[in-house]
């Protein structure tokens, strides 16, 4: 694997082992170098936006896990995916909502999940 791919593994592994300071700056790299790789809208691109988020959520980090998780649906949506192939991300997205107590968004995104 090149050198952008390594750094990916090597923060999806802090991630793991609960190392989410050594993590952060590792996912900052990888998602500052993917904005001038990739389209918004590639698969490549939503990828590491979902690590991003999941990240963010594994330290609690609701709101700005979020941000990353609504900015995947977004691109997602432009591309015309179809959204069977990001349902986790409606769940995800759910479950942030349901951790932050937001129980209108928690119904929208569930809605948004089912429809």
């Amino acid at each position: 694997p090149n050198y952008f791919e390594t750094q990916r593994q090597l923060g999806g592994i802090l991630v793991k082992a609960k190392k989410f300071n050594e993590a952060e700056p590792i996912y900052q790299s990888v998602l500052t170098r993917s904005k001038k790789l990739y389209k918004p809208t590639s698969v490549e691109y939503l990828t590491i936006l979902e690590e991003v988020g999941d990240l963010q959520f594994a330290q609690r980090k609701y709101t700005e896990g979020l941000a990353f998780y609504n900015e995947y649906q977004k691109n997602a949506i432009l591309a015309k995916m179809p959204p069977q192939d990001y349902l986790d991300i409606y769940q995800k997205i759910a479950e942030g909502y349901i951790r932050l107590k937001d129980v209108d968004n928690t119904v929208k995104s569930l809605t948004a999940y089912i429809n």
